[in-house]
């Protein structure tokens, strides 16, 4: 007695193709962006203005001469900065990353989850 065992794996298989996982990457990298904008410097030209997703839809850059000292918050790899514009963002900080991940990373997780 044989026994014949099929499997149908096109759901898997879609799901997991490599324009699924992209578009997957750039839902939740604009996610992220929308997210953390709360938190940057509202400098001029306007920090959270000039974000945007590279074409890869995995790396999120801020495009100003200082958008990395008001990340980091050392001007120079010396010199902290020690105010940060909070006039239109009142929450504004150093490494708006992880202020925003420690609120809504959960949120991003669960958004993957769905999407996958």
């Amino acid at each position: 007695m044989s026994v014949n065992v099929s499997i149908d794996l096109s759901g898997i298989n879609r799901r997991f193709s490599t324009s699924h996982l992209n578009s997957v990457q750039y839902d939740l990298a604009n996610q992220v962006m929308s997210d953390m904008d709360q938190f940057v410097p509202a400098r001029r030209p306007f920090l959270a203005n000039t974000a945007h997703i590279t074409s890869g839809g995995h790396t999120i850059e801020y495009n100003t001469p200082y958008a990395k000292a008001q990340f980091y918050g050392v001007v120079g790899g010396k010199y902290p900065v020690r105010n940060y514009t909070t006039a239109i963002h009142p929450q504004a900080t150093k490494r708006w990353d992880l202020k925003a991940k420690s609120l809504y990373g959960k949120q991003w997780a669960d958004m993957v989850k769905t999407k996958l």
